[in-house]
């Protein structure tokens, strides 16, 4: 008899979304492939539209996830590789640990890393994890230098930033600069339903994204106000 269990999908902006898109097909393609060479059925799937530094245990589909695990007694979570859970060493070994108090096994599907708690696979966690961080830390670093380059040219043009003086190197950056991924989020949550025609209200968005793992710098909801201008970059 085959074990129940879930599929677990991150992507991390909605560019990756939609059964034509590369990213999500891949991770499910590989996904049910584990499943079905290990005799597990998958129940249900669930996913997350986020970047990989929000907090596993903070967004909105692994929530989901979760719960209807807690609901129908399925303890087997399948995900593509370690950086779909996710990328920061410390919260991947403080999720694992606080699931596997509550009786989940967790399958990395690519094989990279184990999910044991032996002093071995422990390492190799950390190992992949702390390379999973480094790549991002670049990722960031290549986008800061990025933006210092554009500030320069900007100067040199005579463009003038929002504190009046030349290139856009400081000043408040638009909620795109800061987040896009936030951005791209909120727009879709803006959409309208194809069967009401109806768009979600700014609260419900603001909300939404609360779930997700996105506040305002004082770590609470962003307002309508804050939402309505995110909409409008």
């Amino acid at each position: 008899m085959k074990k129940k269990s879930v599929v677990y999908i991150r992507t991390s902006s909605e560019t990756n979304i939609g059964q034509e898109k590369d990213s999500e097909g891949r991770q499910r393609k590989i996904c049910t492939t584990f499943a079905r060479q290990n005799k597990f059925e998958v129940v249900k799937e669930f996913a997350d539209v986020c970047s990989g530094k929000i907090t596993v245990l903070d967004r909105h589909g692994f929530k989901q996830l979760y719960r209807y695990c807690e609901e129908k007694s399925v303890r087997d979570v399948i995900f593509e590789n370690v950086t779909r859970f996710a990328r920061d060493v410390v919260e991947m070994e403080v999720a694992f640990r606080f699931l596997k108090e509550q009786g989940f096994t967790l399958h990395s599907a690519s094989r990279d890393v184990g999910f044991e708690e032996d002093a071995e696979t422990e390492f190799m966690r950390q190992m992949f994890g702390a390379f999973a961080e480094y790549e991002r830390k670049k990722i960031a670093l290549r986008l800061q230098s990025g933006r210092i380059s554009k500030g320069i040219i900007n100067k040199q043009k005579g463009v003038l930033a929002l504190n009046g003086k030349k290139g856009k190197v400081e000043g408040r950056k638009s909620y795109r600069d800061r987040d896009p991924e936030m951005v791209l989020l909120a727009r879709k949550l803006r959409r309208k339903n194809w069967k009401t025609g109806k768009r979600r209200s700014l609260q419900v968005i603001a909300d939404m994204l609360h779930e997700s793992g996105y506040c305002n710098s004082n770590g609470n909801p962003y307002g309508t106000g804050e939402i309505s201008r995110m909409l409008k970059q």
